[in-house]
């Protein structure tokens, strides 16, 4: 898989694809794929693991009910272990991720409107700030 850069995107973005699903053994099988191949492939394919599973855990998250919570929190936890693999690629991420979450408040500060104001209020963005808690207080070390 790590010779072939186009098999391993396309096989990386099916596996994003079912960490992102509702089969809970699916999703367990997925996880221990990507953070083997965060550790063992290349740093291009440790970036489109690190964008990718939070981009499943922000679609995700936007959905909340007594059902998803467990799958959320589990798909937190992941995160939180594939973003300790590589301290560095992880830094430059972590800190655009977060920093358009700051940006999306601050909007909300200015602009004082009903939307602006859903934007922050909202399980989606509960739930990314809490991801982001918990992923830097897990690697706060590091």
């Amino acid at each position: 898989l790590g010779a072939c850069e186009r098999l391993q995107k396309m096989y990386i973005k099916a596996v994003l694809g079912i960490f992102g699903s509702s089969d809970s053994k699916a999703r367990v099988q997925s996880i221990l794929f990507l953070r083997q191949a965060a550790v063992l492939l290349p740093s291009p394919a440790l970036d489109s693991i690190l964008r990718g599973a939070y981009k499943q855990f922000n679609a995700n998250a936007k959905f909340v009910n007594a059902g998803s919570v467990p799958h959320i929190s589990f798909m937190a936890s992941c995160i939180s272990e594939l973003w300790g693999v590589d301290a560095d690629a992880s830094y430059l991420h972590a800190f655009g991720f977060i920093r358009q979450l700051a940006v999306t408040m601050r909007s909300a500060l200015n602009t004082k409107t009903k939307d602006a104001f859903l934007e922050v209020y909202c399980w989606q963005y509960t739930n990314c700030l809490e991801l982001w808690a918990k992923v830097l207080s897990a690697h706060a070390g590091n």
